[in-house]
């Protein structure tokens, strides 16, 4: 009888024990599937995996990569190794930038290597075409160039200096240089080529200058 008791009494410790477990490991899991604040720090030394949506308020810093294999969407100001957290405008990059298929800029694009500006483009130093990285003049184009329009396809070439003219320069298989500009004088070439220009509609008369040399 008594080997009877201490057999129920311990089965029933059993029980109690499991279903003590059960609970713990159901408290557990419905805390962890459920919305959890957390007002201190988290450390992790591994992947921190996350299948649902996660809403950030405050700042993101990664001190490495920060990759998103998905679409990444930011609704402020974004800054790209800059040394400020408040910059100036939406996109904010200090440093290169690297666009492995294309760049569209008021113009959607998917062309591969297609750079599409959609109003004014602005460069502020010197441009290169065609595989041209260091120009030596503002605008450096290997290859052709085309002129197309609609309407009278104009070619200007001016200075804003009242002292200065406009100057073509073009050189030969040989190597040496000829320049083409408009001047009131005659050329400083004794080999040079003259042709007397009247403009009608603006007044003035001026010469068509073609010599040997450079324009600069």
């Amino acid at each position: 009888m008594r080997t009877t008791f201490s057999s129920l009494v311990s089965k029933r410790d059993i029980i109690m024990v499991g279903l003590l477990a059960a609970i713990f490991v159901l408290a557990v899991s419905y805390s962890v599937l459920s919305a959890t604040t957390i007002s201190t720090n988290i450390n992790t030394d591994g992947t921190l995996t996350v299948t649902g949506a996660s809403t950030l308020t405050g700042a993101v810093y990664a001190s490495s990569t920060l990759q998103a294999t998905g679409v990444g969407l930011f609704y402020s100001t974004l800054s790209a190794g800059a040394s400020t957290n408040s910059p100036v405008t939406t996109f904010n990059v200090s440093g290169s930038g690297y666009f492995s298929v294309a760049l569209g800029v008021g113009q959607a694009t998917t062309g591969q290597g297609n750079l599409v500006v959609d109003e004014l483009g602005v460069f502020n130093s010197r441009l290169g075409v065609s595989g041209t990285t260091s120009p030596y003049q503002e605008l450096g184009v290997t290859g052709d160039a085309a002129l197309g329009s609609a309407a009278t396809t104009t070619l200007s070439v001016e200075s804003t200096s009242a002292s200065q003219g406009g100057c073509i320069e073009l050189r030969g298989e040989n190597n040496s240089w000829v320049r083409v500009y408009v001047g009131n004088g005659g050329g400083t070439s004794t080999t040079a080529f003259q042709m007397s220009t009247s403009n009608l509609t603006n007044g003035g008369t001026a010469l068509l200058v073609v010599e040997q040399g450079r324009c600069q």
